[in-house]
């Protein structure tokens, strides 16, 4: 859409209609929420409004850009163009970004499936292997406190795995 808009914008056109060629470019549910802006701007709401409304239809952080670099430039002026392919540019390289990152992790979100399904593994392995090995483990008291603090520090260990290898923090 940022690309529609900035042709649009390049071509002559005003930020309202270069909108509108963007939005009708733009597929669902971008598009038309574009468009209900630019058509709440032409019955008579503010930019200002209309722009901070479709931030709050569709949350994201590419549109929350876009609607605060346009918020920026209705107040100050400026190359508009200019200013959306930098946009452009700067929400590709954080999508790029954000692709190595996830690759980057993917090991070690391997490894919290692995801590995770091990220990039930090894007990399946067991009680099929010798049955009676496990047996104190599995009536009585001290056996159930010893498998309940295993199974907390295992859940512990995969929600640490997981939170130290997640793309937000």
């Amino acid at each position: 859409m940022i690309l529609s808009l900035t042709g649009g914008l390049r071509a002559g056109l005003s930020l309202n209609q270069a909108l509108a060629l963007a939005a009708a470019d733009t597929p669902p549910p971008l598009g038309p929420e574009v468009r209900r802006c630019t058509e709440e701007v032409r019955l008579g709401l503010s930019w200002a409004e209309a722009l901070d409304s479709l931030r709050c239809r569709l949350p994201g952080e590419g549109l929350t850009l876009l609607v605060w670099a346009l918020a920026v430039h209705r107040r100050t002026g400026g190359d508009l163009p200019a200013l959306c392919d930098r946009l452009h540019d700067l929400l590709g390289e954080r999508r790029r970004l954000r692709a190595k990152l996830a690759a980057a992790t993917a090991q070690s979100r391997l490894s919290a499936g692995v801590v995770a399904v091990v220990p039930f593994f090894l007990a399946l392995t067991l009680r099929q292997l010798a049955p009676d090995y496990l047996a104190p483990l599995l009536h009585t008291p001290a056996g159930w406190a010893l498998l309940t603090w295993a199974g907390l520090m295992d859940a512990v260990g995969v929600m640490l795995i997981l939170r130290l290898s997640t793309l937000k923090w």
